[in-house]
């Protein structure tokens, strides 16, 4: 009869630990992953078993942390900003234009981190901003999937709000909500 073996194997994901270039090869590949947003998102939606738990990544355009904090040096970084979802799929023709003036809105005024609701079709321009998005497929574009990208936006990134943007961006009552909002914010955590 043959001897048994009497340690046991270590599970194959200890051996791999032992090998420096296995563990290189880990941990770049989580690196690249982690620093592409987009990615994180897709593989979160993959992952993910129930809606509910997904938690996307949220990005803020450098220009925009810069202007705020040369307005009030004492604010904390973008994290705290009320983040507020941005419907820009039913323009048409021109969503683009809506995408770059929501972008320049949050550089111009600080006050917000938008969450943009583009169409497939302007996925460039989406990603252009800066600004974290979701899409609307086009080929599936009913009342049904948009009201669960609008949930999504609310569960899955944290947006506080939804408002529909115009060719225009957001509207200047609703910027200025906004700038009302985070000065409550503000003074509520202790700030001037």
């Amino acid at each position: 009869m043959a001897e048994r073996r009497t340690t046991p194997r270590p599970p194959r994901r200890w051996r791999a630990r032992r090998h420096p270039a296995v563990r290189w090869a880990l941990r770049s590949a989580v690196r690249a992953i982690r620093a592409r947003p987009a990615l994180v998102d897709v593989l979160g939606r993959l992952a993910a078993t129930d809606p509910p738990e997904r938690v996307h990544p949220l990005t803020t355009q450098e220009a925009a942390v810069a202007a705020r904090a040369a307005r009030y040096p004492q604010d904390p970084g973008p994290e705290l900003w009320p983040v507020v979802g941005v419907e820009v799929h039913h323009l048409g023709a021109h969503e683009e234009q809506a995408l770059v003036a929501v972008a320049r809105q949050q550089v111009e005024q600080p006050w917000f981190r938008p969450v943009l609701l583009a169409s497939e079709a302007a996925v460039a321009a989406a990603r252009e901003t800066g600004c974290p998005f979701d899409l609307v497929p086009e080929h599936a574009a009913t009342p049904e999937v948009v009201g669960q990208r609008l949930a999504d936006l609310v569960t899955g990134f944290g947006a506080q709000q939804v408002w529909r943007a115009g060719p225009d961006g957001l509207a200047p009552e609703q910027l200025e909500a906004l700038r009302v909002l985070a000065d409550r914010h503000r003074r509520a955590r202790g700030g001037r």
